[in-house]
């Protein structure tokens, strides 16, 4: 954590395909990867990933912010963590009404595994990377990899062009 640059601002600019986005900004290992945990996502009823709805909005957020807790509390404190997570819960359902809030959960099984909130700018065809939770204790497939990997190929697949991480390059 004390590795963490929150100058780097990294953004992928997202080609029209994603084969094209796979051989062009992946290492052939990382891309091999890649493709193995998409083709068990795709293919796993247990691995799957689910989009937050009006129905689920609620829970998908709880889980989010619970596994992000579990990460950030030692190093924030815990009356801090609550503010921020306050915070963060408000400005991202104000998104959320407004319809320009995705909120991809990774579940195996019943166990949620991990979680994104990603602000979708239609406008600047662009998907903005906000904030992630994810079980610690699963190794593989990495929750944040499969579930950045799958909202790349779905955003290309929706015509946008970038996915912005914002800021900091952990």
């Amino acid at each position: 954590l004390n590795d963490i640059n929150n100058c780097v601002c990294p953004v992928v600019t997202l080609p029209t395909n994603f084969d094209d986005y796979l051989n062009e900004a992946m290492s052939s290992q990382t891309r091999q990867k890649l493709r193995r945990f998409l083709r068990k996502l795709d293919a796993n009823d247990d691995l799957r990933i689910t989009f937050a709805t009006a129905e689920t909005i609620d829970r998908d957020m709880k889980i989010l912010f619970d596994l992000w807790r579990i990460k950030w509390a030692p190093y924030k404190g815990e009356e801090r963590i609550e503010t921020l997570i306050s915070a963060t819960r408000e400005m991202l359902m104000d998104c959320f009404r407004d319809g320009t809030l995705d909120v991809p959960v990774l579940w195996h099984g019943d166990r949620p595994l991990g979680a994104l909130a990603n602000i979708v700018d239609r406008q600047k065809r662009s998907i903005l990377f906000y904030i992630t939770g994810r079980d610690e204790s699963w190794t593989t497939p990495s929750p944040g990899f499969l579930l950045h990997g799958h909202c790349i190929r779905r955003a290309i697949g929706m015509g946008f062009r970038t996915y912005d991480f914002l800021r900091g390059n952990e």
